[in-house]
This record gives structure tokens, C-alpha cells and sequence, in this order.
């Protein structure tokens, strides 16, 4: 290990691409070495009569690692990619973990220094990211939930190793779609059922990954996801569905709640940036999920209040929400919006205040936000939920209750003055 260490450090770049084969070897070759000692280390346990030999393991790893990361950074730019795509295919959980790892280091030290001037040197080919982009998208298909490796014979130690790489592969994905995905389309559209899979997965740390890397394939890949969009985004959308019950079943849960915020703020916001012309067609659903949702405080209710992890959770989805409406009303034109909102008029007044209010302060974003012409184009639409909602204490009786219906009345009221403005 010291003497690899030793050859690595004085070797250039021109050496490096004469004897390609040979460095893309020893990089596998260090890659088990060091997956050897880790596996002896953790074999010799922490038993007194055997700290020498896990000393010995603990030591040589180390000298292994330290010829890693001198050798990475000196492969030419997709040198290291035939290696570690070998790597990933691996069986071992192991072996791939500590591919993910060197894979994700080298990535982000070549796109932290792309504006360098090596930043031509340091790009992929397209050929390279191909490679890799597929090996990635492997190892997500391979430890998805009930899949083969992540069910092996291992048990729970097993399961916990895939479902971390599964993880790491997601994040390694996430990084190559934010550089790459916009100039390579055709290699991330191979790849979006994996991510949109993980993106429903079961396992909070995969879903979240999942979330953050389709995400950042919507915004890369824009109009080229159009044709996958009635395969995924359904999917998507009944998982904010299930975060969010209707409102006569049981309080969402933290988690639950820290998941819609995450969509919104994520899945939600790349929508409307990359795609919003595409959208009508599941703005009706998506909207009632959030209409639909408990009434929530905001974060300076939740402070004052000094309540507990759900009520902050619940606060962090209501700033969320008051984002995302807003970036739904700029983005879509008031046609489209006003259209969505009468179709879920009788939801919101079937669901209660809280979701009444929450379409009016929508209407009225939308009004305030977009050309005076669109409003004077679709006033009758908007007067008639306006006047829909100003009517809902006589709609739903006296069981409304006073304050409740006075939110409501208020919220109608207001907009309708801003609406006259606008006119």
C-alpha cells in the first residue's frame, strides 16, 4: 500500500492516459483491498485478544484509502467511470457502498471546480456518463423495496446496507441530472422510473432521495418528461394524496407532513418551473390533496405556542403552501386555474373553512398575479366562487359555526375587493 502510495503521487495526467488500462486496475484492485479490510476489521470484533489484528486491518485500510483519494483525483476526466460502472455491478453491498462513495467524492470535486480552467477537461463524455448513469440506475432497481438484493440472506443488516446504497445512488444520480441532464436527455429518461420508484418507497431516507433526484430530472429534463408524465406523475401525486387524508380521518403524522412539505418545495416547485403548460390535466388532483388538507398554523403560531415536532411540522407545510400557491397562480394562466378551481369548488365546500379559504386566497394570487386582461377575460368565473364562498355560512347553515364562516366571509370579501381592483 506504501508503495502504490508513492507511485500515485508524482504520476500526471499524460502518464495516466498512457497506461489507462493498468491505473483502471489498481483502482479496482484498491477499491477490494480496502473492502477486504473492512471486512477483516469488523471479523477480528472488538475481543482483547485480537485488537493487534484489528489494528493490523485498521492501519492497512487506511494506507489503502489514502491511495484512493490520491488516485482519483488525478484519472483523467471518464477514466474512472468503465472501473467503477464494474463496480456497481457487483453483488457485494459492500463493494458498492464503497464505489457509491469514491464515485460521489470525484463528482463533486470535478463540478465544484468546473468554472477552472480545466472545466472542458473535467466534463464526461456523454459515453461515460452513459455508463455510469446506468450503472446508478441498476443499483436502484436491484435494492428496491422487496427487491433481490435488498431481501437477500443477510436480514436486517443486508436490508439496511442496500437501502443505503440505494440512497447514495439516488444522490450520485441527483448530482450527475443537475449537470448533466438538460445536455444528455436521452440518458436520465432511462433512468426516471427508478427515480420516481424510490420517490415512493417506503423507506423515509430512499423516499427522500427519490424526491430530490426527480426533482432535479424535471428541472434538467423539462419538456422531454411530457410523454412520461401520465406514467409518474399519478404515482407522485398519490403519495402527497397519502400524506394528506381527507379530513375527517386521523391527523396526519410528522413524517407525513415533513413529506408533503418536501414534494412541495421540491417536486412541486420543478413542475411549475419546467413544465407548467403540461400541467392542467393533473392540476385538479393535486390541488384538492392540498385543499383537503388539516387547517395549519404558521411557524410564528407554532413558536408562541411552544408546540411539539408535529405542529412545527405542520407549520413548515403551511409556509410551504403559501409558496407554492403563490407559484401556481404566476404560472399558470387564470383560464387554466380558474377552470381547476371550479371543478373543486364542491370539494372545498364539503372539506370546511380551512379549504374554502385556502381556494380563495388562490383565486385572488391568481387575479392579483397575472394580466389585467386575463381577469377581465374570466371575471364571471371568478365572481361565481367568490360569491360561492361569501355564501357558505347560508350553505352550510348554522352548523357552520360563527367564527369558521366569518374566515371564510373574510377571505371572500377581500378578494373580491382586490378582484374590483383588478378591474
Amino acid at each position: 500500500a506504501a508503495e502504490l502510495t508513492a507511485s500515485v503521487q508524482p504520476a500526471t495526467a499524460e502518464a495516466m492516459v498512457e497506461a489507462e488500462a493498468e491505473w483502471e486496475s489498481l483502482l479496482e484492485c484498491l477499491v477490494a483491498a480496502a473492502e477486504h479490510c473492512s471486512a477483516q476489521r469488523s471479523r477480528a470484533g472488538r475481543k482483547e485478544e485480537r485488537l493487534a489484528e484489528r489494528s493490523f486491518w485498521s492501519s492497512l485500510g487506511g494506507s489503502v484509502q489514502a491511495a484512493l483519494d490520491l488516485l482519483l483525483p488525478v484519472l483523467p476526466p471518464g477514466r474512472y467511470t468503465p472501473p467503477m460502472a464494474r463496480l456497481l455491478a457487483r453483488t457485494s453491498g459492500a463493494v458498492q457502498g464503497r464505489a457509491l462513495h469514491l464515485l460521489r467524492s470525484q463528482l463533486s470535486r470535478e463540478f465544484s471546480a468546473k468554472h477552472s480552467r480545466r472545466a472542458a477537461a473535467a466534463a464526461l463524455s456523454h459515453a461515460a456518463l452513459a455508463e455510469i448513469a446506468d450503472a446508478l440506475r441498476v443499483v436502484c432497481d436491484a435494492t428496491a423495496d422487496g427487491g433481490t438484493t435488498a431481501a437477500g440472506h443477510g436480514g436486517g443488516a443486508d436490508e439496511a446496507a442496500a437501502q443505503k446504497n440505494r440512497q447514495a445512488a439516488l444522490l450520485t444520480l441527483e448530482l450527475l441530472a443537475r449537470e448533466h441532464a438538460a445536455a444528455a436527455p436521452d440518458v436520465f429518461e432511462r433512468a426516471t422510473v427508478a427515480v420516481v420508484r424510490a420517490a415512493c418507497s417506503a423507506a423515509p431516507a430512499v423516499r427522500s432521495a427519490g424526491l430530490l433526484a426527480t426533482s432535479s430530472f424535471v428541472e434538467g429534463l423539462g419538456a422531454q418528461l411530457v410523454p412520461h408524465m401520465p406514467a409518474f406523475l399519478p404515482k407522485l401525486l398519490a403519495m402527497l394524496e397519502s400524506a394528506l387524508p381527507p379530513p375527517h380521518d386521523a391527523p396526519p403524522s410528522r413524517d407525513a407532513l415533513s413529506f408533503a412539505a418536501a414534494w412541495l418545495d421540491g417536486v412541486g416547485s420543478s413542475l411549475l418551473a419546467a413544465v407548467p403548460a403540461f400541467l392542467p390535466p393533473f392540476l385538479p388532483r393535486l390541488l384538492r390533496s392540498l385543499l383537503r388538507a388539516p387547517d395549519l398554523p404558521t411557524s410564528g403560531a407554532a413558536a408562541v405556542a411552544g408546540v411539539d415536532d408535529a405542529a412545527s411540522s405542520a407549520a413548515a407545510l403551511s409556509e410551504r403552501w403559501a409558496a407554492f400557491e403563490l407559484a401556481v397562480a404566476r404560472a399558470l394562466p387564470a383560464r387554466l386555474l380558474a377552470r381547476a378551481l371550479t371543478e373543486l369548488l364542491p370539494t372545498a365546500l364539503q372539506a370546511g373553512p380551512a379549504a374554502l379559504v385556502r381556494l380563495v386566497s388562490l383565486l385572488g394570487h391568481s387575479l392579483t398575479s397575472r394580466p389585467p386582461a386575463e381577469a377581465l377575460a374570466h371575471h364571471r368565473g371568478a365572481f361565481d366562487l367568490l360569491l360561492a364562498a361569501a355564501a357558505f355560512r347560508e350553505a352550510r347553515g348554522a352548523a357552520a359555526g360563527g367564527a369558521d364562516a366569518a374566515r371564510v366571509v373574510e377571505a371572500a370579501v377581500g378578494e373580491t375587493t382586490a378582484k374590483l381592483v383588478v378591474l
